[in-house]
């Protein structure tokens, strides 16, 4: 029997597994989508569960398209911060909505950053994004995940409502339908507060 034979096998015996698992992943997806799409149908009138900030804000320089840029050069307005990722489905089911409420909220001086936390940084999110025309939001890239750690990210998509001048800020974990009537006012509610 040679030395390396059993590695062998199971390599072997997970290529012959890998369509179930392509497969799988693929049902799982479809499932979050159709849930997502079938909850926020049924629930027309969706509230988002806003939790208080356990940390004070940092303020944090990422990277961006242009560069480096300081969550301070935002700081004479409200803010709504989505912490997402291209492998996860439920962030990916919720970009266009984003992108729809980037535009709402911009009458409000709002302003929706979006924050990647993929590994790969700009080279896999920039192009992500591109493909899928989702311009609006802001665009910044944490692929170390510090002010993921920082704020006590505990999941994805976690979406931060950040008051004017960084008074005080309450999170939502989950995925949300952003630009739905009754989510647009509870932002307007607790963001022009």
């Amino acid at each position: 029997m040679k030395k390396n034979q059993p590695l062998n096998i199971a390599r072997r015996s997970l290529i012959g597994r890998l369509p179930l698992f392509l497969f799988a992943s693929g049902a799982v997806f479809t499932s979050t989508h159709t849930l997502f799409g079938g909850l926020s149908r049924a629930n027309a009138s969706q509230q988002l569960d806003l939790k208080p900030g356990k940390t004070a804000l940092p303020d944090m320089t990422l990277a961006s398209d242009e560069g480096t840029i300081s969550l301070s050069k935002w700081a004479d307005r409200p803010l709504l911060i989505n912490f997402w990722a291209t492998w996860c489905a439920p962030c990916v089911v919720e970009l266009p909505m984003l992108e729809a409420a980037a535009h709402i909220l911009a009458e409000d001086n709002i302003t929706v950053l979006l924050i990647s936390m993929d590994r790969g940084g700009q080279q896999i999110a920039a192009p992500f994004l591109q493909e899928r025309g989702i311009t609006t939001p802001v665009s910044l890239y944490d692929p170390k995940a510090e002010m993921g750690r920082a704020i006590g990210l505990r999941g994805l998509p976690t979406t931060l409502l950040v008051k004017k001048n960084r008074a005080e800020y309450v999170m939502h974990t989950g995925p949300a339908e952003w630009n739905d009537k009754a989510v647009i006012e509870q932002l307007r509610a607790y963001l022009l507060d």
